[in-house]
């Protein structure tokens, strides 16, 4: 018995050597059939997406003995609040409404970095660091 060849494969490459495209053949009937073809995209980043400096958040003192004040932008309707450690571990949750600053007591905390999270109901998230000394 002699070995027949009745599949062959087809690659396409772009310049940086990256894969583009799959083609697989099957010989049926004398003839070379299109059976099974993939394509692949790639996408090149040319920039960063702008942070909506209107939606900032900011937390003073910085650094604080774990009493601190959280600035907000006014005008932002309802909002979800979440202080974060190290970790990951939410220390601190908390709903709010518009208002321009929010007066929070951490300081049963130990020392160290947290996150603050403020999710804007409207869509936008913001962030701000908190380190306690």
């Amino acid at each position: 018995n002699a070995w027949t060849n009745n599949a062959q494969y087809f690659y396409t490459y772009n310049a940086n050597n990256s894969r583009l495209s799959d083609l697989h053949q099957s010989w049926q009937n004398s003839n070379w059939v299109n059976s099974d073809s993939t394509h692949y995209y790639y996408h090149t980043v040319t920039g960063i997406a702008e942070e909506n400096t209107a939606m900032r958040i900011s937390a003073f003192p910085d650094p604080s003995g774990g009493i601190f004040t959280l600035s907000l932008p006014g005008n932002t309707g309802a909002y979800d609040l979440f202080i974060t450690d190290v970790t990951g571990k939410t220390i601190f949750s908390s709903a709010g409404n518009t208002g321009s600053s929010r007066a929070i007591d951490l300081s049963g905390q130990p020392a160290g970095i947290y996150f603050c999270t403020v999710s804007f109901r409207n869509g936008p998230v913001s962030h701000a660091k908190i380190m306690i000394r």
